[in-house]
């Protein structure tokens, strides 16, 4: 596996009448100067009943990077797997509030869509981005952060909250919605491991 820099948010789409929908889509920035970042007026449709695409900030996330990150999914896909497994966390509780929520840790269930040869170093990597202590490590050291610690802590800061997780360099996603994971197993025709 290459080594892994950029790893887009994905957000779980709000509760919304599709009328409210679609004013909301048009107004959100993705993907740099290309409409909808490349992906097609289809494509994106059937993804937004998914997720949705987190404004990361970088132009390394524009310009076509995520189309070419599902297409190589798309088209290797009979080696993928889409299996769960647990992984432990640590958040860092950055507040000032004296009343605020501190440090929390846990184990998290994740759902994994990855090439079969990849998910022992697809896990190993996850573990590492779970852990707000993991600074230094030449696997932390990312673009963009993946607010993952924050997601797993259960604090929930944004009215979109991160809970799916695209890495655009291998071609991998983990989630912690469960529904998010298993349609996009689905969209993608990989069956879901018991």
């Amino acid at each position: 596996m290459k080594r892994s820099y950029l790893i887009q948010r994905l957000l779980k789409p709000p509760t919304l009448p599709e009328n409210k929908k679609d004013k909301l889509f048009s107004v959100m920035a993705f993907g740099g100067g290309l409409k909808n970042g490349g992906l097609s007026d289809e494509a994106m449709k059937l993804l937004r009943k998914i997720f949705l695409f987190d404004y990361m900030g970088s132009a390394e996330f524009g310009w076509g990077t995520v189309p070419k990150a599902l297409e190589k999914i798309v088209q290797l896909r009979d080696k993928y797997i889409a299996t769960r497994a647990k992984v432990p966390y640590y958040y860092r509780e950055w507040c000032f509030d004296k009343d605020a929520p501190k440090d929390r840790r846990g184990e998290v269930e994740i759902g994994v869509i990855c090439q079969k040869s990849d998910l022992e170093e697809v896990i190993s990597r996850i573990k590492v981005w779970a852990d707000d202590n993991s600074k230094g490590k030449p696997e932390s050291d990312l673009k963009e952060r993946t607010l993952f610690p924050l997601a797993c802590s259960g604090i929930d800061r944004s009215i979109l909250r991160g809970e799916g997780w695209l890495e655009l360099d291998n071609g991998f996603f983990w989630f912690i919605d469960d529904e998010m994971f298993q349609k996009t197993a689905n969209l993608f025709g990989i069956s879901v491991e018991s």
